[in-house]
Parts: C-alpha cells; structure tokens; sequence
C-alpha cells in the first residue's frame, strides 16, 4: 500500500460510546457518501468490525485510502477509496480567499471541520470536499460490504482526530498542493542613475 500508513499500520479502535461514529461535518459527509444508509445490516456489521478493532494498515495518499480488514475467518479483505484531487488551481485560490476568515483559514489549515468551507467548495466551485467516493473491496461485493463501511467509519474517526487527513486525501493537506500561501514580496523600486 502506498501512501502514509497511519497508526503504523496497526489495528485501529474506534472507541466512540454511542452508535453514530464521526461527529464533525466532514467526517459525517464522508460516512453518508460511502455508507449511506447507517440502518443497514452493512452499516451495523461495518460498526462492530471498526470498534473491534478489525480494521489495520490504513494508508492515506493524494486520492487514495486503502486499508485492510480482518474478517470473520481471520482474512484479510482490501479495501480502497478513490477520488480526483482537488485540482491545485482550485484549491490555490480558496486558500487565499480564506486567509482572511479565521474559520475558514482553520479549516483550510486541517485543524478543524468546517461546513463553511464544505459549502464554499461544493457551490462555488463545484469541488467538493466529499465527493463522489468510488469504492472497492477484494470480496467482489460492488464496494457495498461490512468491509468498506468498517474502513468508512475508521476513516470518518480519524478525520474527528485530525481533520487534515481528508485535506491529504483530497491532495490540497499539509503535505499535500498549495496549503501555504507565499505572498510575493513587493518589488524593490528601480532606482535610477543620472550619469
């Protein structure tokens, strides 16, 4: 698997107390895409493979998170998540329109979940956060198994935890295109000589 490995490729826990998992605007989008309807028996078995423990070697990458899940017989299922980047032209000219909203520029840093900015790139310019997530597991159930919701939910967790890790998903996260806005220096005067 490419990308960052988080957690060290070890099994991660998702310890909420209650049913709902992920609590932040983005992490909601993100279960609402892969997931949809969390009544399932898809969504309740996705839930108990997260909180125990089944899901390991989550990797994060410009467009991609892959994982792997243990299932019930002790297999491992692969399961990854796509979708384009944000194009870094799009995402260059948010970021400077952001700096001067406190929010917005918290949000654009990773260091907080922001419908604001959820709204801005979905409606203005026409790039959403969350998009369209393809999805795929290698138990050839059309990306709509336990597998996948178990790494949705995981994923939905670790954005309340550090919501840069969707930015780096949609490639525009720290380490990702065009987060830090260099201002230009001002031109230095011509100076000119009479001779």
């Amino acid at each position: 698997m490419s990308g960052e490995l988080l957690h060290d490729g070890q099994p991660i826990v998702v310890s909420t107390p209650r049913d709902r998992i992920g609590h932040g605007p983005w992490a909601r989008l993100f279960v609402a895409e892969v997931v949809g309807d969390e009544g399932s028996k898809i969504a309740e078995r996705g839930r108990a493979f997260a909180r125990g423990g089944n899901v390991h070697s989550v990797s994060v990458a410009a467009g991609r998170i892959a994982a792997r899940v243990t299932n019930d017989s002790g297999h491992d299922c692969d399961v990854t998540f796509t979708a384009d980047p944000i194009p870094p032209r799009i995402w260059t000219a948010v970021s400077r329109s952001a700096r001067l909203n406190p929010r917005l520029a918290a949000a654009i840093e990773g260091r907080e979940q922001s419908v604001h900015l959820e709204h801005l790139m979905r409606f203005d310019w026409s790039e959403p956060l969350v998009p369209v997530v393809g999805r795929a597991c290698s138990c050839a159930k059309s990306g709509t198994c336990e597998h996948v919701a178990a790494v949705a939910y995981v994923f939905a967790d670790l954005i309340d935890d550090d919501p840069s890790l969707l930015l780096r998903w949609r490639g525009c996260g720290s380490t990702g295109t065009a987060v830090a806005i260099v201002e230009a220096p001002d031109p230095a005067p011509a100076v000119v000589a009479n001779l």
